[in-house]
Protein backbone atom coordinates (compact mmCIF):
# COMPACT_ATOMS: atom_id res chain seq x y z
CA UNK A 1 0.00 0.00 0.00
CA UNK A 2 1.30 3.45 -0.86
CA UNK A 3 0.14 6.82 0.45
CA UNK A 4 1.41 10.28 -0.37
CA UNK A 5 2.36 12.62 2.43
CA UNK A 6 3.83 16.07 1.86
CA UNK A 7 6.61 15.50 -0.69
CA UNK A 8 7.07 11.81 0.10
CA UNK A 9 5.48 8.44 -0.59
CA UNK A 10 5.00 6.05 2.33
CA UNK A 11 4.98 2.40 1.31
CA UNK A 12 3.71 -0.25 3.74
CA UNK A 13 3.79 -3.95 2.88
CA UNK A 14 4.02 -7.43 4.32
CA UNK A 15 7.47 -9.00 3.98
CA UNK A 16 6.90 -12.55 5.20
CA UNK A 17 10.07 -13.87 3.51
CA UNK A 18 12.27 -11.56 5.58
CA UNK A 19 14.46 -13.39 8.11
CA UNK A 20 15.67 -11.17 10.94
CA UNK A 21 19.44 -10.93 11.45
CA UNK A 22 20.10 -12.77 8.16
CA UNK A 23 22.45 -11.50 5.46
CA UNK A 24 20.52 -13.35 2.71
CA UNK A 25 17.34 -11.24 2.69
CA UNK A 26 15.99 -9.89 -0.59
CA UNK A 27 15.22 -6.59 1.15
CA UNK A 28 17.42 -4.79 3.62
CA UNK A 29 16.20 -2.16 6.05
CA UNK A 30 17.77 0.72 7.93
CA UNK A 31 16.02 -0.47 11.11
CA UNK A 32 14.79 -3.87 12.27
CA UNK A 33 12.32 -3.77 15.17
CA UNK A 34 12.00 -7.28 16.60
CA UNK A 35 9.61 -8.39 19.32
CA UNK A 36 12.35 -10.65 20.66
CA UNK A 37 15.73 -11.07 18.99
CA UNK A 38 15.81 -14.77 19.93
CA UNK A 39 12.39 -15.50 18.44
CA UNK A 40 12.28 -16.70 14.85
CA UNK A 41 8.56 -17.42 14.67
CA UNK A 42 7.34 -13.91 13.97
CA UNK A 43 3.70 -13.87 12.91
CA UNK A 44 3.63 -10.47 11.18
CA UNK A 45 6.48 -8.75 9.36
CA UNK A 46 5.55 -5.27 8.15
CA UNK A 47 8.00 -3.34 5.97
CA UNK A 48 7.93 0.44 5.64
CA UNK A 49 9.76 2.56 3.11
CA UNK A 50 9.79 6.33 2.77
CA UNK A 51 10.40 7.32 -0.85
CA UNK A 52 11.02 10.70 -2.44
CA UNK A 53 7.95 12.04 -4.23
CA UNK A 54 9.01 10.48 -7.57
CA UNK A 55 9.57 7.05 -5.95
CA UNK A 56 13.12 6.92 -7.29
CA UNK A 57 15.06 7.13 -4.02
CA UNK A 58 14.34 5.35 -0.73
CA UNK A 59 14.91 7.91 2.02
CA UNK A 60 14.49 5.51 4.96
CA UNK A 61 13.25 2.00 5.67
CA UNK A 62 12.27 -0.22 8.57
CA UNK A 63 10.71 -3.58 9.27
CA UNK A 64 8.64 -4.53 12.31
CA UNK A 65 8.56 -8.24 13.24
CA UNK A 66 6.06 -9.16 15.95
CA UNK A 67 4.39 -12.10 17.66
CA UNK A 68 0.73 -12.40 18.61
CA UNK A 69 -2.38 -12.40 16.45
CA UNK A 70 -1.46 -11.80 12.81
CA UNK A 71 -2.14 -8.42 11.22
CA UNK A 72 -2.08 -7.12 7.68
CA UNK A 73 -1.61 -3.72 6.09
CA UNK A 74 -4.89 -1.98 5.20
CA UNK A 75 -6.42 1.52 5.20
CA UNK A 76 -7.17 1.58 8.92
CA UNK A 77 -4.10 -0.29 10.24
CA UNK A 78 -2.00 2.88 10.33
CA UNK A 79 -2.15 6.67 10.69
CA UNK A 80 0.19 9.51 9.84
CA UNK A 81 0.05 12.16 12.55
CA UNK A 82 2.42 14.86 13.87
CA UNK A 83 5.46 13.75 11.84
CA UNK A 84 4.98 10.13 12.94
CA UNK A 85 3.48 6.99 11.48
CA UNK A 86 1.47 4.89 13.93
CA UNK A 87 1.00 1.31 12.76
CA UNK A 88 -0.74 -1.73 14.24
CA UNK A 89 1.43 -4.85 14.20
CA UNK A 90 0.04 -7.91 16.00
CA UNK A 91 -1.06 -6.69 19.43
CA UNK A 92 1.01 -3.49 19.47
CA UNK A 93 1.09 0.00 18.02
CA UNK A 94 4.46 1.30 16.88
CA UNK A 95 5.16 5.01 16.51
CA UNK A 96 7.99 5.75 14.08
CA UNK A 97 9.49 9.10 13.15
CA UNK A 98 8.26 9.90 9.65
CA UNK A 99 11.63 11.16 8.41
CA UNK A 100 14.03 8.51 9.70
CA UNK A 101 11.68 5.69 10.78
CA UNK A 102 13.44 5.61 14.15
CA UNK A 103 11.28 4.19 16.93
CA UNK A 104 9.48 6.80 19.04
CA UNK A 105 7.68 4.23 21.17
CA UNK A 106 5.71 0.99 21.05
CA UNK A 107 2.68 0.08 23.09
CA UNK A 108 0.79 -3.16 23.67
CA UNK A 109 -2.88 -2.33 23.06
CA UNK A 110 -4.49 -5.79 23.19
CA UNK A 111 -3.66 -9.27 24.49
CA UNK A 112 -4.20 -10.88 21.07
CA UNK A 113 -4.27 -8.57 18.05
CA UNK A 114 -5.07 -5.06 16.92
CA UNK A 115 -7.29 -4.55 13.86
CA UNK A 116 -7.34 -0.78 13.44
CA UNK A 117 -6.36 2.62 14.77
CA UNK A 118 -8.39 5.84 14.57
CA UNK A 119 -7.70 9.38 15.75
CA UNK A 120 -10.32 10.42 18.29
CA UNK A 121 -10.28 13.95 19.62
CA UNK A 122 -6.57 14.66 20.18
CA UNK A 123 -5.77 11.04 21.03
CA UNK A 124 -6.01 7.61 19.41
CA UNK A 125 -8.15 4.52 19.86
CA UNK A 126 -7.43 1.00 18.69
CA UNK A 127 -9.89 -1.77 17.94
CA UNK A 128 -8.40 -4.99 19.24
CA UNK A 129 -9.82 -8.47 19.45
CA UNK A 130 -10.30 -8.22 23.21
CA UNK A 131 -10.27 -4.51 24.02
CA UNK A 132 -10.37 -0.93 22.87
CA UNK A 133 -7.36 1.10 23.97
CA UNK A 134 -7.39 4.90 24.12
CA UNK A 135 -3.96 6.54 24.35
CA UNK A 136 -2.12 9.78 23.74
CA UNK A 137 0.56 10.75 21.22
CA UNK A 138 3.30 9.76 23.68
CA UNK A 139 2.04 6.17 23.87
CA UNK A 140 0.46 6.49 27.31
CA UNK A 141 -2.75 4.51 27.86
CA UNK A 142 -5.62 6.67 29.12
CA UNK A 143 -8.23 3.91 29.32
CA UNK A 144 -9.11 0.46 27.99
CA UNK A 145 -12.48 -1.21 27.53
CA UNK A 146 -13.34 -4.91 27.34
CA UNK A 147 -16.78 -6.49 27.08
CA UNK A 148 -18.60 -9.80 27.43
CA UNK A 149 -17.00 -11.31 24.32
CA UNK A 150 -14.42 -10.61 21.61
CA UNK A 151 -14.86 -7.59 19.32
CA UNK A 152 -15.43 -9.63 16.16
CA UNK A 153 -18.71 -10.70 14.56
CA UNK A 154 -19.75 -13.03 11.76
CA UNK A 155 -22.36 -10.62 10.38
CA UNK A 156 -20.40 -7.44 9.82
CA UNK A 157 -16.99 -6.15 8.93
CA UNK A 158 -17.91 -2.80 10.49
CA UNK A 159 -17.51 -3.93 14.12
CA UNK A 160 -15.92 -0.66 15.19
CA UNK A 161 -16.52 2.94 14.15
CA UNK A 162 -16.76 6.51 15.38
CA UNK A 163 -20.03 8.39 14.90
CA UNK A 164 -20.65 11.91 16.23
CA UNK A 165 -17.84 11.65 18.76
CA UNK A 166 -18.99 8.25 20.06
CA UNK A 167 -17.09 4.96 19.65
CA UNK A 168 -19.34 2.09 18.64
CA UNK A 169 -18.12 -1.48 18.89
CA UNK A 170 -19.96 -4.79 18.63
CA UNK A 171 -18.94 -8.04 20.28
CA UNK A 172 -19.36 -11.65 19.15
CA UNK A 173 -22.43 -12.14 21.36
CA UNK A 174 -24.26 -9.39 19.40
CA UNK A 175 -24.08 -6.59 21.93
CA UNK A 176 -23.19 -3.14 20.60
CA UNK A 177 -21.50 -0.71 23.00
CA UNK A 178 -21.51 3.08 22.62
CA UNK A 179 -18.68 4.77 24.53
CA UNK A 180 -17.78 8.39 25.10
CA UNK A 181 -14.18 9.65 24.93
CA UNK A 182 -13.81 9.02 28.68
CA UNK A 183 -14.32 5.28 28.09
CA UNK A 184 -17.76 5.17 29.70
CA UNK A 185 -20.54 3.08 28.17
CA UNK A 186 -23.44 5.42 27.46
CA UNK A 187 -25.62 2.87 25.66
CA UNK A 188 -25.83 -0.88 25.02
CA UNK A 189 -27.93 -2.53 22.30
CA UNK A 190 -28.40 -6.31 22.28
CA UNK A 191 -29.04 -7.36 18.66
CA UNK A 192 -29.56 -11.05 19.57
CA UNK A 193 -32.70 -10.45 21.64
Amino acid sequence: MKVSFENKVIELFEDQVFIPLSSDNLSNYDYEYLADENNYSYVSKIGIRIWDENEKVILSSAIICEVGGATTVHDSSFLVENKAILICVCNKVYSLDLESLKLNWKLQVDDVTCFSIIKWDNHFVTHGEIQLSYFDGDGEIIWTFSARDIFVTLESENNFRLENGIAIVRDFSGVEYHLNSKGKVIKEIDFKR
